[in-house]
C-alpha cells in the first residue's frame, strides 16, 4: 500500500524525472512523475513512482547518518540485476543513481512488481480459511525453494557474498 510521501522523506521530483528523462528509454518525456510511498519497510525508503502508464520503485537509504556499509543500494541493485533474469518474481532493476546531486544518498529504481503483502492479516474481503492458510504456506514455502535453487555461479551471484 502506498500513502503520500511523509514529511522528510520527500525526494526532489523535478530532479528524479529529469534523471529519469535522461536514463530510461520508456518513461513518457511529457508528462509528470508522480510520487508516493510504501508505509511499510524494514529500513530503506520505497517510492511508487508513476508517469503516464510508466510504473516503478524508487529505492533509497533512510536520511541522515548511516554507519559504513549500511543500506548499501548499489549492492542491492547488482543483485538484482543478476537474480532478476533467473528468478522471474525478482523486480528488474532499471538504473543506479550514484549523483549526490539528484539526492544526497545513492539510489535505483526498478520494476514495479504487483501483488499482495499479507503481514499480519489478509486483506479486506479475503476469508480466512484453513484451505487458505495452507495453501498460502505451500506457495511460499514452494517460493523459497525455488529461490533457494538458484545458481548462485551460473547467476554470478557468488562473486558479491
Amino acid at each position: 500500500m502506498t500513502q503520500s510521501v511523509r514529511n522528510g522523506e520527500e525526494l526532489d521530483i523535478t530532479k528524479v524525472k529529469t534523471f529519469l528523462d535522461n536514463h530510461l528509454n520508456d518513461i513518457p518525456k511529457d508528462e509528470p512523475l508522480k510520487v508516493e510511498q510504501y508505509y511499510a519497510g524494514a529500513s530503506n525508503l520505497t517510492y511508487l513512482l508513476s508517469c503516464g502508464e510508466w510504473q516503478g520503485v524508487l529505492r533509497r537509504p533512510p536520511f541522515g547518518p548511516l554507519p559504513p556499509k549500511a543500506h548499501d543500494m548499489k549492492r542491492e541493485y547488482e543483485i538484482l540485476a543478476r537474480l532478476s533474469p533467473v528468478f522471474p518474481l525478482a523486480p528488474k532493476p532499471y538504473v543506479l543513481g550514484e549523483n549526490t546531486s539528484i539526492m544526497d544518498a545513492t539510489f535505483y529504481v526498478m520494476e514495479r512488481k504487483e501483488g499482495v503483502v499479507i503481514d499480519g492479516k489478509l486483506p479486506e474481503g479475503v476469508q480466512e480459511t484453513k484451505e487458505l492458510g495452507r495453501d498460502l504456506s505451500f506457495k511460499f514455502i514452494d517460493t523459497l525453494a525455488a529461490l533457494h535453487r538458484v545458481d548462485t555461479e551460473k547467476a554470478g551471484l557468488a562473486s558479491i557474498w
